[in-house]
């Protein structure tokens, strides 16, 4: 008799799986993440691969260097509750809008509200480094006339010198996001007659006439906004965060009860006991 009648009304042990839907939940806007709907024993095995990305940085002004992008977090196997929890998507930074406010602005934090949440801070960072399975990008410096300005860092990669200005390569999380990547880095601004950095993986593209805007970041990538020309070209916004969580699937292991050693080697032998 399963659990012998002990303690409590007889009961068999449970090793099961659950299969979850294989599709990744995304959320470009604020919202609410609802899983899968399971038996109620798979509560607490509940798992799942979530990506947060923070908005990206805006682009410089007067020929600066372009927008890095935003924080990139991936974390695989992160134990989500059965129940709905709140998704917040950051905003792009401001690109810099001229000689009265050179600064551009960072962009905002994207958190996946779990009760152990996921979260991509806001800040500013070097122009590249890594932080375990997070990483991110941060703006690019100045070049000395006439040379064009660097791009921004992007989430996998700092920016490139070749070519001059081109933003950092942006990270992909498969099989979560496909095999999109996000979080480049934005081009940098030029002097006129020298090629303006462009943008990369969703990064806006740097400005080399005079007066001349930055192209702004792909909304919900994460990128870097393109930097301005000469004269104060205003720097462009960066692009706003995203959120993807693919469920996993459960694997459901219990045993209530109390079990007599012959009940546990029988449904040990016949594969049902909980490893």
């Amino acid at each position: 008799m399963a659990n012998g009648g002990i303690i409590g009304p007889a009961n068999d042990p449970v090793n099961q799986t659950v299969s979850a839907p294989g599709t990744a939940v995304t959320f470009t806007s604020n919202g609410t993440f609802n899983p899968f709907s399971a038996p109620s024993d798979a509560t607490n095995f509940r798992t799942a691969d979530v990506l947060v990305i923070a908005g990206g940085r805006g682009g410089a002004t007067n020929i600066g260097g372009g927008g890095g992008g935003g924080y990139y977090q991936f974390t695989p196997g992160h134990s989500i509750p059965g129940s709905s929890a709140p998704m917040s998507i950051g905003g792009g930074g401001q690109g810099a809008p001229g000689p009265g406010d050179p600064n551009a602005d960072n962009g905002s934090a994207s958190t996946a509200g779990f009760s152990s949440p996921v979260a991509a801070p806001t800040g500013t960072f070097p122009p590249y480094q890594s932080d375990g399975t997070g990483t991110y990008g941060g703006i690019g410096p100045s070049g000395p006339p006439p040379s064009t300005s660097s791009g921004g860092g992007g989430a996998g990669a700092d920016a490139t010198h070749s070519p001059v200005g081109r933003g950092g390569q942006g990270k992909q999380s498969s099989p979560v996001d496909g095999s999109t990547y996000r979080a480049g880095g934005g081009g940098g601004g030029a002097y006129p007659g020298q090629p303006a950095g462009s943008g990369r993986d969703g990064g806006g593209n740097g400005n080399s006439s005079l007066g001349g805007a930055g192209t702004a970041a792909s909304a919900n990538t994460g990128a870097g906004g393109g930097a301005g020309g000469g004269n104060y070209g205003a720097g462009a916004n960066g692009g706003s965060g995203f959120i993807a969580i693919m469920e996993n699937d459960i694997n459901v292991q219990s045993a209530s009860g109390v079990w007599q050693l012959d009940e546990v080697y029988d449904a040990e032998k016949a594969g049902n006991w909980p490893t």
